[in-house]
């Protein structure tokens, strides 16, 4: 989750600025709305899982190896952008995309209109209804909150490592200068995505005492392990074809520059760490793709440095489409102001008033699932920032942050 000094920065923007937040707020309804209503959006699954590791122990010990021919790729695309142009390109092979989750909140920052990795994801397809569940906060995000106060995660070592496997996903909308634009039908694409949150370098940072050596080789390892999990995740085509995929043999792996965003990884460590990856796992794949954006030239420069040979992928320079007109605009009847009643009625169920008396002994739970209580409704009302708390005497309140 951003820190509160990221957060005002990116609302202190001009106008313009902020009427996209507005826009992509309001698209994030939208998508929401035609995840639920339409048939062919609605009823996507997701199953879970924590320490994969060991799942290829077995095979390795009868020397068994991947024998595909693993082409390594780095694109400056958006993740989601490569994942729907590969998917156009080969509609017959299984792509997995790893989409890096917020450990603490599904979807992120999506709800007030940020314009992230996973933010993108999820205001372009179905995705986010399979991570704002009750069964997902409570085997991944839970996981993470501890006792539900700002500043306490991980409580449990082991969550690290968890993961969401949400099967056939479809991507509906591309983002359009900031914005999510809704695709002709007959551009939809169906993907699976694997959630995992990547470590977050400022609170590892801080925990351990900055920057060193011997934290810098402890922030790999971490993101060796991490990693490691993540492609036997994907690689392991019985647990995807067992749950319902379309396609049963992985053939694509995408990957973002795993914690390079917001959470500030650096990118060189990050990619140190997959180029001894890929030396183990590019063999299970066709192709294995880093959409690594503005990190996309420390990537290459890494991979090249330890020896392992890049392809530059026909597909992304002559699938892109030119950019059509959407088939609608949002509908009707999406906009937030039209929530606002179902928005106070969730609201009510967590709180039992809020006291116009000074009051600032409170517990912080700005950052905790208890500040929204599953609603996207909840979610949608916060037309900016907000901070959220529980007083002493036990009353709660959720209130918008005005800079």
């Amino acid at each position: 989750m951003m820190d509160k000094e990221t957060l005002a920065r990116y609302w202190m923007w001009n106008g313009a600025s902020c009427g996209k937040l507005k826009e992509r707020r309001d698209a994030f309804v939208d998508t929401q709305r035609r995840s639920m209503e339409d048939e062919r959006l609605s009823g996507v699954r997701a199953e879970y899982g924590d320490d994969a590791r060991g799942i290829f122990l077995e095979r390795w010990s009868y020397g068994m190896r991947g024998k595909r021919p693993g082409r390594i790729a780095v694109e400056r695309e958006l993740l989601v952008h490569v994942v729907h142009t590969l998917a156009a390109a080969h509609p017959e092979k299984r792509i997995v995309a790893l989409n890096p989750g917020s450990a603490t909140q599904p979807g992120g920052n999506v709800h007030i209109g940020f314009e992230g990795t996973e933010e993108s994801f999820c205001l372009c397809s179905n995705l986010y209804s399979t991570l704002a569940t009750e069964t997902s906060w409570r085997k991944f995000y839970m996981k993470h909150l501890g006792s539900g106060t700002r500043g306490v995660r991980n409580t449990d070592p082991a969550a690290a490592n968890d993961w969401i496997c949400s099967q056939n996903i479809t991507i509906f909308k591309e983002m359009c200068d900031g914005v999510p634009r809704l695709l002709p039908e007959n551009a939809w694409r169906k993907v699976d995505v694997i959630t995992c949150a990547p470590p977050d370098f400022d609170d590892y940072w801080s925990m351990h005492g900055g920057d060193s050596a011997l934290n810098r080789a402890m922030l790999y390892s971490q993101h060796l392990l991490r990693g490691r999990n993540i492609f036997e995740v994907a690689a392991d085509r019985e647990m995807w074809s067992g749950h319902g995929s379309d396609r049963k043999e992985p053939d694509i792996l995408v990957l973002p520059a795993f914690g390079c965003d917001y959470r500030k990884n650096p990118p060189d460590i990050v990619a140190e760490a997959y180029a001894e990856l890929l030396r183990h796992f590019a063999g299970y794949f066709e192709t294995i793709v880093f959409a690594a954006g503005e990190h996309s030239t420390v990537f290459r420069e890494v991979f090249e440095k330890n020896g392992l040979a890049l392809h530059e992928l026909d597909e992304m320079q002559g699938v892109r489409r030119e950019m059509q007109a959407p088939e609608g605009d949002l509908w009707e009847d999406t906009l937030e102001h039209d929530l606002e009643e179902k928005i106070d009625s969730k609201l009510s169920d967590h709180a039992n008033g809020v006291s116009c008396e000074d009051n600032c002994t409170f517990t912080d739970i700005t950052f905790s699932l208890l500040a929204i209580g599953g609603s996207i409704e909840a979610l949608v009302n916060t037309k900016g920032s907000y901070a959220a708390g529980i007083f002493d005497d036990g009353v709660s309140f959720i209130a918008e942050i005005i800079y």
